[in-house]
């Protein structure tokens, strides 16, 4: 009886150690992203299937267009790792600033802030990665990790096999859903694993937003601008 129980210790120690770089991986090589779809949500703001198209450039910028009827473009979002730009066409608004303004989450159709959404984007974890550690090793080949810091509960399940993440979850200190992400139907993408499917839930569930892919390119070069121009007769709100 105490053979097999060291042994069993011995591999559950060594495939938590494997794996403490894991978060460190996801979206390893993925140095440019195209893709198109559509998104859909439901709560205070409400769409059904929206053509979008994003670019993700050198892995500090990136661009989200959403289109409206008839092809006219509706919104665009264009985000560095320290600022925003958003222009809402249909409704001549503009919302800019920095990406750690306290409110601007508020002001974004996503819910979250940009920086979070920047991260999350490309199938990786928001922040510092060091802040959590692992929970458990699973059967099913994936691994949970666990943060815990200033009435923050934060979960991320990572699947060693494609090393790509699979959910990431917070909490309040009262257990309230803040955001939750899963990811699903990968597929290789210029060979590299990529998530056609991201349901994103936010406040509770009280918004939720689901993006399906149906094209995708990996480091392709990038030959059109990202930055977005402001134009000058829309109500504009800055965030600082």
């Amino acid at each position: 009886m105490f053979w097999p129980f060291v042994l069993a210790l011995c591999v559950t120690t060594l495939s938590a150690r494997s794996v403490d770089s894991l978060l460190q991986d996801l979206g390893k090589g993925m140095e440019s992203i195209h893709c198109e779809g559509t998104v859909s949500a439901m709560g205070e703001q409400n769409i059904q299937g929206v053509p979008f198209s994003a670019v993700i450039a050198n892995r500090d910028s990136f661009n989200i267009t959403m289109n409206g009827p008839f092809g006219i473009t509706a919104a665009k979002l264009y985000a560095t790792r320290d600022s925003f730009v958003f222009v809402n066409y249909l409704m001549q608004q503009v919302f800019d600033g920095r990406n750690d303004a306290p409110t601007v989450a508020t002001a974004m159709p996503f819910g979250i802030t940009i920086t979070d959404l920047f991260a999350l984007f490309k199938g990786q974890v928001p922040g510092d990665v060091s802040r959590f550690s692992v929970h458990s090793v699973r059967n099913d080949s994936t691994v949970l990790y666990v943060s815990k810091h200033d009435g923050l509960t934060e979960f991320v399940l990572v699947d060693t096999v494609r090393t790509t993440l699979r959910q990431y979850q917070s909490k309040d200190e009262h257990g309230v859903l803040k955001v939750n992400v899963t990811y699903a139907d990968f597929h290789m993408v210029d060979d590299h694993p990529f998530s056609y499917a991201v349901d994103v839930a936010v406040d509770d569930k009280r918004q939720t937003m689901a993006f399906r892919m149906t094209s995708a390119h990996v480091n392709h070069p990038i030959t059109e601008p990202l930055a977005i121009g402001i134009p000058s007769s829309f109500k504009r709100t800055s965030f600082r």
